[in-house]
């Protein structure tokens, strides 16, 4: 029983790190496609950001927006527990939305220097901190539950359902925070 435990813990640090180090990476892979971006191209979003931005800096929905959003995802990567391959395509998504997170970071920066790296400290970094750490846990928890809510003999047991609701519950807390942001 002490080995299974042993064995428990070490594949409990393997798979963590594994999504932490798939988070990091996706992050640097969205960072490098936004350098490699041509001044037309870099034009081109500049100009879309600047619409954007003013749209949003008109409308009083920011928070709603940004809560739809992160928490659509949010639910998404939670309920791929249910698809046989679910746990790849949930890390799938959070590696997309880390990429999404460097991107965009990078593009601000380069397309309005200073103050693009003034709005990624203050807002975008803040947001990651708390989504992509909140993504991670679920990919975690999507991975450790998955197996007893798929095939033809599992039985679920009501803790173990209330242990995963609870990830949902956090990520909805996380969610809320970050829309504050």
């Amino acid at each position: 029983m002490k080995n299974r435990r042993v064995l428990m813990k070490h594949g409990f640090q393997k798979s963590f790190f594994a999504l932490i180090l798939c988070a990091c990476l996706s992050i640097g892979l969205g960072i490098l496609l936004a350098a490699r971006l041509d001044e037309t191209r870099l034009r081109m979003i500049e100009a879309q950001l600047g619409v954007r931005f003013q749209e949003q800096t008109e409308r009083s929905g920011i928070f709603t927006q940004s809560v739809i959003q992160n928490g659509g995802t949010m639910l998404l990567i939670w309920l791929f527990v249910f698809l046989p391959l679910g746990e790849w395509i949930a890390a799938g998504v959070m590696a997309v939305k880390a990429m999404g997170y460097g991107y965009t970071g990078a593009v601000l920066i380069r397309a309005y220097g200073g103050s693009g790296f003034l709005y990624t400290l203050t807002h975008l970094t803040p947001q990651a901190a708390i989504l992509l750490p909140a993504a991670v846990f679920l990919c975690y928890a999507n991975s450790r539950y998955g197996s007893s809510f798929r095939g033809k003999n599992s039985a679920i047991e009501s803790r173990q359902m209330l242990e995963y609701f609870t990830t949902l519950l956090l990520a909805a807390v996380c969610v809320v925070l970050a829309a504050f942001i």
